[in-house]
């Protein structure tokens, strides 16, 4: 198995080697979790439940799904290191955050209404998909959903084309020429996600866009309402249309979002951050939208916390968000040791939690 043309391996290594150093993220990758044993259905129908938004059988886990970026996919630089994507953006590593980012000073344009002639436009048409399905073969399971990731939705690649600041003045300034950039890359996705979709085994796309800080969401309803909504609707709704479930990916404090989204038709919202209101999320939209992740409270790092109050907040948390389905637990402190508390005590507690996994 070339483990380079699924770049979804280099990214989950370099988040590790970010947060735990390399000698430990290794340990990470290379260990073998024990297997859930007895299961009354496969991970693959159990995950199918959560996402028809039925009651699972068993609580569905992070690992119920194989994460797949193909190489040829250049939305960013396939070794998840530095160098130029497939629109011309430059991109370094970013050692913190063990992810890269589009390098300071070097965006490609910084007036909207001529963004067509700075970016390079790929050629989908171009790509060799059939070998790259190939490649990627040995990556499916056959009792596991494969989740596709799709970096940079609209609002990423604009500001990774011209810069967030002139991004947001776009908004209020030159709404003509966002609408004409709008209209392109939503075409972009959708013709990049038909291609994806004709060639690979897809169950999910997991789709980037970052629309919010800790603090808040980035754009006022109004403007929310007519630069993404409309755009990223018509991606939400190609996806739906081809038979595939849309797992939405978007940072920050959403929340005033979340109505939106649900009548976009997404599946699913990770990573479900805690500076949201998840309790009140799930009241209102727990029968519409899957909550994935919801486990990143900031104290979860203190030196100070406990066992017990890690092992309590993790049953706080499924006692908040997981009866009748819905959420798709996903623990994420910043410590080795905290999380390995964290996912001994979800395995345990939700051992039967549904009722027929004994």
């Amino acid at each position: 198995m070339d483990m380079s043309k699924n770049t979804m391996i280099a990214i989950m290594q370099d988040m590790l080697v970010a947060l735990y150093g390399k000698e430990t993220a290794m340990q990470v990758m290379t260990a073998k979790p024990a297997p859930r044993t007895g299961l009354p259905i496969p991970p693959r129908e159990n995950m199918k439940l959560l996402l028809d938004h039925k009651e699972p059988m068993y609580m569905p886990m992070g690992s119920d799904c194989v994460a797949i970026m193909p190489d040829v996919v250049r939305e960013r630089t396939p070794d998840n290191k530095s160098g130029e994507d497939w629109f011309g953006v430059h991109w370094t590593f970013g050692e913190t955050g063990g992810a890269p980012i589009v390098k300071p000073g070097t965006e490609i344009c910084h007036d909207v209404t001529r963004w067509r002639e700075a970016v390079k436009i790929p050629d989908l048409d171009g790509i060799d998909w059939e070998t790259s399905a190939k490649d990627i073969e040995p990556f499916y399971h056959p009792d596991k959903m494969t989740s596709f990731w799709v970096m940079n939705g609209p609002f990423e690649r604009l500001h990774s084309i011209i810069g967030i600041e002139d991004a947001f003045i776009a908004f209020l300034e030159e709404p003509d020429a966002v609408h004409d950039y709008m209209e392109f890359i939503t075409e972009f996705k959708i013709k990049l996600l038909e291609k994806m979709i004709d060639h690979y085994k897809i169950d999910i796309i997991l789709f980037h866009d970052d629309w919010g800080s800790g603090q808040n969401g980035f754009f006022s309803i109004p403007v929310f309402e007519e630069f993404i909504y409309p755009y990223m609707k018509r991606i939400v709704q190609y996806v739906k249309g081809r038979g595939v479930y849309f797992d939405l990916h978007s940072d920050g404090k959403i929340e005033n979002y979340i109505p939106y989204v649900v009548d976009m038709g997404c599946d699913m919202w990770n990573p479900a951050q805690c500076c949201n209101d998840l309790g009140k999320i799930k009241k209102m939209y727990g029968k519409q939208l899957v909550i994935s992740g919801g486990m990143d409270d900031y104290y979860l790092d203190s030196p100070k916390i406990t066992e017990e109050e890690l092992r309590q907040y993790v049953r706080d948390k499924i006692d908040l968000l997981a009866p009748g389905g819905g959420f798709l637990p996903k623990p994420n402190p910043k410590t080795l040791k905290s999380s390995m508390i964290m996912q001994d005590e979800l395995m345990k507690y939700t051992k039967d939690y549904y009722g027929v996994y004994k």
